[in-house]
């Protein structure tokens, strides 16, 4: 995978202000920011969200001095609101554009990881054909020489890879909480040699100027999360070490996939302990399946 080229972030946006008739429903593995509406009131701004709860995470981490505050009652349009005791910089508009076109993923262990995004879904069913690989999925299918692409020349691999390292870098150049990590986590894979995920971290480190920092499994030669049991699969939560000294660090976590987040959360938790005060998750895809259908297509692959 060859390094890439930095790719631009400039551009103002703009406030849209929609009328929505139902109550937002959240999906529970990752979400866009459907829109949002900037109101003043005095010296105050009021920053209304269409979206999840998670979505107000990587706005407060992005602005510090930025507060949650309740909606007003009864609202259905906006369920977040976010309360702004300073004139909002343009780099939230940028970053609230970011939202609405990548995936913020829902969190099940906000103590270990603060906050994660994925550039898209691994697969697409909206079209009800059935599962079907979007554009960001084909990128990781062709860098893993998955099915058809086992034979994919290099020069095409290489081309795949350089795709999902510009549209990595392109989200970390608009959102201010993952541009300022101290330093890039890297992603051990399952079996010997470096993984997709690796590498995407390797190349994401060059590009913005940050150290980058192996993990180690505590046990070498695991199974790949997705043929792992639900018990398997929380050895993980203690399944890495990091020999570094992170001591009061922002740091970030590039993986190629996000599937039950127990990868993610494990390297997490290493983090944590090594002394990072805030870690971060970048994903190039989120699958659309959670830990509940692993464990079922597990079973019935068993049964076979």
């Amino acid at each position: 995978m060859e390094a890439c080229g930095k790719v631009g972030a400039e551009g103002e946006g703009t406030v849209v202000m929609k009328d929505f008739s139902t109550d937002y429903q959240a999906d529970s593995r990752a979400n866009r920011l459907e829109d949002y509406e900037l109101e003043k009131s005095s010296t105050t701004w009021f920053l209304n969200l269409r979206g999840s709860e998670e979505a107000t995470r990587h706005i407060v981490g992005a602005l510090p001095r930025a507060k949650v505050a309740r909606p007003a009652a009864g609202e259905r349009q906006w369920p977040q609101r976010i309360r702004l005791d300073f004139e909002p910089p343009p780099s939230l508009t940028e970053l609230l554009e970011l939202l609405k076109t990548v995936y913020v993923i829902e969190i099940k262990y906000p103590d270990s990881l603060n906050a994660a995004l994925a550039l898209d879904f691994y697969q697409d069913s909206a079209d009800g054909a059935g599962p079907q690989p979007t554009e960001t999925g084909e990128w990781i299918r062709r860098v893993k020489r998955y099915g058809e692409y086992h034979d994919l020349p290099q020069p095409e691999v290489d081309a795949a890879g350089k795709q999902l390292c510009e549209a990595l870098f392109d989200t970390i150049a608009q959102h201010d909480w993952f541009a300022g990590a101290d330093r890039v986590l890297l992603v051990p894979g399952h079996v010997p040699g470096p993984s997709a995920g690796f590498m995407l971290g390797v190349n994401v480190a060059e590009q913005i100027g940050r150290p980058r920092v192996e993990v180690e499994p505590v046990t070498a030669g695991r199974k790949s999360a997705k043929q792992m049991t639900t018990k398997e699969r929380a050895g993980l939560l203690a399944g890495y070490r990091i020999r570094e000294d992170l001591t009061g660090e922002t740091v970030l976590i590039v993986d190629d996939l996000y599937q039950t987040g127990s990868t993610m959360t494990g390297i997490a938790r290493a983090a944590r302990r090594a002394g990072a005060t805030t870690v971060l998750g970048l994903a190039a895809t989120r699958t659309l399946s959670t830990s509940t259908t692993v464990d079922r297509k597990l079973r019935e692959s068993r049964r076979r």
